[in-house]
C-alpha cells in the first residue's frame, strides 16, 4: 500500500471520526486558496492528498477496507515534520497562556510520535478536557506504546530509551520481536538481543547511570557511579597527584579538569542532565 492515508492527516490510526474531522478542517484550512501564501501548485496537490485521505477515513465502509489492507501492528517511524501541529499551532498557541504545562506535555508524547502528539491537540481541542489533560496524555503514549510494544513495563521503558536516543530501525525490531513473541515473554531475551544486533547496549548503560545519578538528587554521593559516568562520556578520572583530588581528562583533548570530590560529583550531575537532555530532542 503506497499511501498512508492516515499519516497524511496527520493522525493516529485508531484515531476516532471527531479527531480526523478536525485534523481534516485544519489541513483544509491550512492550504485553503486565500490564506495560503506559497507556491499555489503545492497547495493543490497537497489537498488533493488531503481530500483523498478523508474521502476514505471519514467513511466507515472505505476505512475498515482499508485498514483490512494495513498491518496496523507494524510500527513505522514518522517523518519529524507534521503538518497537522502546524495547523493547529495558533489556537495552541493561545491554550498554552491558560495552560503553559502543555508545553511539556504534548512535547514528551511528540519526542515519541508526532502523530501522537497531534492526535491528543486535536482531542484537547475538540473535547475541551482541560482538567484531564495529563491524564489523557498518559492514556494516549499508554495505548500508543502498548499497540506496538506490547504490555511489558520493562520493554516500554526500553522502546522509549531507544526512541529518545534516535534509534528508529532498533525500535522496529522491537516491534517485531514483540509482534512475533507476545508480550509474555522474558524482556531480557527481547532486549539482549536488540542490543546485539542494534549496538545499542552502550548507550542505554549511560542512559540508567545519567538516570540514576538524577533521581537520586541532592542523595547523590557516589564517587564510584560518578567516575564510571565520567568515564563513559567524557575520557577518563584518575587520582591526582593533588590531595583529595581527581584529573578527569576529556576525550579528543588535552584538557585536564582537576575536581575535588564535591565538584566531581557535580560534575557527574552536570553530564547527566546534558545527556538526557540531549538524547531526548
Amino acid at each position: 500500500m503506497s499511501k498512508d492515508y492516515y499519516q497524511t492527516l496527520g493522525v493516529l490510526d485508531n484515531a476516532e471520526d471527531i479527531v480526523i474531522k478536525a485534523a481534516y478542517k485544519a489541513l483544509a484550512q491550512r492550504y485553503h486558496p486565500d490564506k495560503w501564501t506559497g507556491n499555489k501548485g503545492e497547495a493543490t496537490r497537497r489537498m488533493y492528498d488531503i481530500n483523498e485521505a478523508y474521502d476514505v477515513l471519514s467513511d466507515p465502509v472505505k476505512r475498515k477496507a482499508y485498514d483490512s489492507q494495513r498491518d496496523s501492528n507494524a510500527y513505522q517511524p514518522e517523518p519529524e515534520d507534521n503538518e497537522l501541529n502546524s495547523s493547529v499551532d495558533t489556537v495552541w498557541k493561545n491554550v498554552i497562556e491558560f495552560f503553559p504545562d502543555l508545553i511539556d506535555i504534548a512535547g514528551q508524547l511528540g519526542k515519541i510520535s508526532k502523530s501522537l502528539e497531534s492526535s491528543y491537540k486535536i482531542t484537547l481541542l475538540e473535547q475541551k478536557e482541560w482538567n484531564r489533560r495529563r491524564e489523557l496524555a498518559q492514556v494516549f503514549e499508554t495505548r500508543f506504546l502498548e499497540r506496538y510494544f506490547g504490555t511489558n513495563k520493562r520493554i516500554i521503558e526500553y522502546v522509549k530509551a531507544l526512541i529518545f536516543s534516535g534509534e528508529k530501525e532498533a525500535v522496529k525490531a522491537v516491534n517485531q520481536a514483540v509482534n512475533l513473541l507476545g508480550s509474555d515473554v522474558d524482556p531480557i531475551v527481547i532486549i539482549n538481543k536488540i542490543d546485539r544486533d542494534w549496538n545499542v547496549g552502550a548507550y542505554r548503560q549511560k542512559h540508567l547511570l545519567a538516570t540514576e545519578i538524577l533521581s537520586s538528587g541532592a542523595r547523590f554521593n557516589s564517587i564510584d557511579q560518578s567516575i564510571e559516568f565520567i568515564t563513559k562520556l567524557e575520557g577518563s578520572v584518575a587520582k591526582s597527584t593533588q590531595k583529595d583530588r581527581y584529573a578527569v581528562t576529556r576525550s579528543g583533548t588535552n584538557t585536564v579538569l582537576y575536581l575535588d570530590k564535591t565538584a566531581l560529583l557535580e560534575y557527574a550531575k552536570k553530564l547527566a542532565n546534558e545527556f538526557i537532555a540531549r538524547k531526548s530532542v
